[in-house]
C-alpha cells in the first residue's frame, strides 16, 4: 500500500480519523522494520552458511542460526499484513462522499 486514499476529513469523526492515520503510520513503520529485519536475516543466513562450512557451532546454536533467518522476517511480514488488513477495513468503512455508500 503505497498511496493513501484521498478523503474529506470533515466527513469522518475525529476519533475514527485518528485511528485511521495511526494505522497508516503503523503500517509505514512495519514496512521499514520488515526491510531492516530482512537485511539482518540475510546476515544470519550468511552466518549459517559459514557455520556449516566450518562446523564451528553445536547443534543447539546451529538450530538457532537456522531459525532466526526464517522466523523473524516471517513474523514481521505477518504483523505488516495484519496492520494493512486493519487499515483496509477501516478505509472501506468510510462512506463514499459522492454516492453515500461504503467504498468498494
Amino acid at each position: 500500500m503505497r498511496t493513501f486514499t484521498s478523503l474529506n476529513a470533515s466527513d469522518i469523526p475525529p476519533d475514527r480519523l485518528k485511528r485511521i492515520l495511526a494505522d497508516y503510520i503503523a503500517l509505514e513503520e512495519a514496512q521499514i522494520f520488515r526491510r531492516l529485519v530482512m537485511r539482518c536475516g540475510l546476515l544470519s543466513l550468511l552466518a549459517a552458511v559459514l557455520a556449516s562450512i566450518t562446523h564451528a557451532f553445536s547443534g543447539a546454536i546451529w538450530a538457532l542460526i537456522i531459525t532466526l533467518p526464517l522466523a523473524v522476517p516471517a513474523l514481521a511480514w505477518i504483523a505488516e499484513a495484519r496492520i494493512e488488513l486493519r487499515l483496509g477495513r477501516a478505509l472501506n468503512d468510510i462512506p463514499d462522499h459522492e454516492k453515500g455508500t461504503k467504498r468498494s
